[in-house]
């Protein structure tokens, strides 16, 4: 079992929309000689189709992504008017867009309040996610209610506005970023399964 699986069915216990994974060609490859395939997706729930379709695209020249929310049954695509459940608040920093050292970055995350339920290096930054109690449904009310909160988040904490949307792709953990030539994994930094959240006001 590839260990990005594991990640994805503990992550979306107790959602009931579909899950999004997609592998995209690193942006340095696109519409270059070596014809890296254009983005691959799997709209699943399923732990075997899940686990075949890392595998298959954990690999170099290529990055690995989950959408934070989960997709609507009938849906064909990920977009905000086809989210089913939207399952935690996120915030993506870029060592290069800060000032401060990895180390020190990292220290300042430590300490955040409330803290966040997870944090992963993505390679080039981290990821944060405050996961909500229970998932709240995807209604237009509710994504834009989400994404205002993405916002203030970012403007606090230094994150990618970029990123302030509510059907965001983020880094699979377990996986691979080979952007630019690079082999460095996605890994789990912190995990406080406890660190869970209310609904939003």
């Amino acid at each position: 079992m590839h260990p990005s699986t594991d990640f994805v069915v503990d992550w979306f216990k107790g959602t009931t929309g579909r899950v999004y994974l997609c592998s995209l060609p690193n942006p340095e490859l696109k519409g270059t000689p070596e014809g890296e395939p254009s983005e691959r997706h799997i709209l699943t729930r399923s732990t075997e189709q899940i686990n075949g379709f890392v595998s298959k695209w954990d690999r170099p020249g290529r990055g690995l992504y989950f959408c934070t929310a989960t997709i609507q049954p009938d849906a064909t695509r990920r977009s905000k008017e086809t989210l089913a459940e939207l399952v935690a608040l996120h915030a993506d920093i870029d060592f290069k867009s800060v000032v401060e050292t990895t180390d020190e970055i990292e220290r300042i995350v430590e300490r955040l309040l409330p803290p966040p339920t997870r944090v992963h290096h993505s390679g080039h930054g981290l990821q944060l996610f405050w996961r909500f109690k229970t998932p709240l449904p995807a209604t237009a009310e509710s994504v834009a209610a989400h994404e205002r909160l993405l916002r203030l988040l970012a403007n606090q904490i230094g994150g990618d506005p970029a990123c302030c949307e509510a059907a965001r792709l983020m880094r699979l953990p377990g996986t691979t970023n080979s952007k630019n030539g690079d082999r460095i994994l996605v890994r789990i930094i912190t995990i406080r399964a406890d660190a869970c959240y209310g609904l939003l006001h």
